[in-house]
């Protein structure tokens, strides 16, 4: 629990000095740095991805089935993205008002259907809701600048989707050397109250996505019917950057 606040704090730092290392970005891309090198066609160009993260939040605005929800977090997982076949599997733990979750979560835009193992009175149990969003790769990309990321070249992208809230913004900053993901925020800003996510990127790789993270546990076979709100409430924060509403 201390390596949690200390992260959080340190992330806070961070979040509270973020309008100076955006001036330090204008001043790198006038130097003539800047070039674009990355997602020229304004799509990520990728069939998946797997990867490990680490998000914090602090303030920060979600889509919901009951409205725009406003949390602060902090959330660890591994992540399997499959554009290809549009499904995602992710393995997680959420942390917010001294409280862990761990959950498995999975979702298949061929049949709407998401499916979430967790842990209820400490009892294994499988709960499955029906999707109102799916896993794609079509947002739109929009380059902003050349950035650096402590000493690495990296391309930051304004992301643009259906699942982007008003007065929110989300960029996406990526290695310049090979496109992967290094660093995720979300920001919103007045009239909404002012709040940010972060998300750092571990062990990215590319068009890795494994096929055997998309066979369900026989806890599954016979799982329990959700609603959508408590489903929103199972599901991973990180989601939403590579999810869009039907």
């Amino acid at each position: 629990m201390k390596q949690i606040i200390s992260l959080i704090l340190l992330l806070s730092l961070t979040f509270s000095n973020i309008n100076a290392f955006l001036i330090e970005e204008d001043s790198i891309k006038n130097e003539g740095v800047s070039e674009q090198v990355c997602f020229l066609s304004g799509s990520i160009g990728i069939d998946g991805f797997y990867a490990n993260t680490i998000g914090v939040g602090d303030n920060a605005y979600f889509r919901t089935t009951v409205g725009d929800e406003q949390l602060s977090f902090f959330e660890q997982s591994n992540l399997d993205v499959d554009f290809l076949n549009q499904r995602s599997y992710i393995y997680y733990v959420l942390t917010n008002n001294g409280e862990s979750k761990y959950v498995r979560s999975w979702s298949f835009t061929s049949n709407k259907t998401e499916y979430f193992a967790t842990a209820v009175n400490n009892v294994p149990t499988c709960f499955i809701s029906t999707m109102d969003y799916e896993i794609s790769s079509n947002f739109k990309l929009v380059y902003s600048t050349d950035c650096k990321i402590g000493t690495v070249p990296c391309e930051e992208f304004s992301i643009y989707s259906s699942q982007t809230l008003n007065f929110t913004s989300n960029s996406i900053w990526v290695n310049k050397d090979d496109c992967s993901f290094m660093t995720s925020i979300s920001r919103s800003f007045p009239p909404a109250t002012l709040g940010m996510s972060m998300t750092n990127f571990l062990n990215f790789v590319p068009n890795a996505s494994n096929p055997y993270d998309f066979v369900l546990p026989s806890i599954c076979l016979n799982p329990t019917p959700i609603n959508k709100n408590m489903a929103s409430s199972l599901r991973s924060k990180l989601l939403n950057l590579f999810s869009k509403s039907f």
